[in-house]
């Protein structure tokens, strides 16, 4: 997918770009697009900032 500023764009070129509606994803495209994506999870990071380090 070409690069977008999401935060500028309407709502209903947001959609037409991920292939949506306004009602959202069936339950078979949403779950085609689960095995192919995977969860929309994010990696869990370190949280340890430098300060907890240091006392540590």
């Amino acid at each position: 997918m070409k690069h977008m500023n999401w935060h500028t764009a309407t709502s209903e070129k947001a959609v037409r770009v991920i292939d949506s509606s306004s009602e959202g994803l069936d339950s078979q495209e949403a779950q085609s697009r689960l095995e192919r994506h995977g969860y929309n999870k994010l990696s869990s990071q370190d949280t340890s900032s430098p300060w907890r380090l240091l006392l540590e």
